[in-house]
């Protein structure tokens, strides 16, 4: 009887996996979010601070903010594409 399971078992070990994986996803994408959304603020409170008065630590931030958005924006589309194949796979099973 247990023979007969067995398919049934691997389905809900795989099922389990995907559900890992997409879990794993949701907190690379909260961590991303909240790294885009931090270094926003900062950036905008940068910003603000005249450029004669900003240090030099301020400057690079401002100087360096847009490729690192770039970045993980294109980071954050990775794990959203892979939540989404995921998800396509764990309808298929």
């Amino acid at each position: 009887m247990d023979e007969g399971l067995a398919p049934l078992n691997q389905l809900k070990d795989g099922l389990a996996g995907i559900e890992d994986e997409i879990s794993q996803c949701d907190s690379g994408i909260a961590e991303l979010q909240k790294q885009i959304n931090d270094g926003d603020t900062l950036y905008q409170e940068y910003t603000k601070i005249s450029e004669p008065d900003r240090t030099p630590e301020q400057r690079v931030y401002l100087e360096s903010w847009v490729e690192s958005d770039r970045d993980w924006k294109q980071s954050l589309l990775v794990y959203r594409s892979r939540k989404h194949n995921l998800k396509i796979k764990r309808r298929a099973c």
